[in-house]
Order: structure tokens, then sequence, then C-alpha cells
């Protein structure tokens, strides 16, 4: 695995060394990044997935709502 360092594939294959974190950090901030550009423009599928995203749709907004109900 040392030649692949520094890569997702790596740290999905269980290396958590620096360059590795690195490597999934960058790629976890690039899937949000890409992900919140879509709820802007209305590619995301609305309810509680899309108020994760940051569409406050009235559609997600109630889906996001019921998300965070407690049941007793």
């Amino acid at each position: 695995m040392d030649n692949n360092h520094g890569t997702v594939q790596a740290f999905w294959g269980g290396c958590k060394c620096n360059e590795c974190l690195a490597a999934n950090r960058a790629y976890v901030r690039e899937k949000y990044a890409v992900r919140k550009s879509e709820a802007k423009v209305g590619m995301l599928t609305h309810g509680k997935a899309g108020y994760r995203w940051g569409c406050r749709c009235l559609v997600c907004v109630a889906g996001g709502a019921e998300s965070r109900t407690i049941i007793a």
C-alpha cells in the first residue's frame, strides 16, 4: 500500500496516515461542495436529504423538521 499513500483509496483501505487523511478530507469537501451547489440549482431530491444539503424550500423544511422529531 506504500505506493498508494495520499489517496482516498488508501484511506478507505484502512490507512490513516496524514497524507491519506488529507486526501480523504479534500475528497469529502469537494463532494459536499458539489451537493450544496446542486441544492442551489434544484438538482437535488427534496425532503430530508435536501434540507441536509442546504435547500430551504417548504418540502425540505418539513422533511428536516420530521427527521428531528423525537418519537417517544
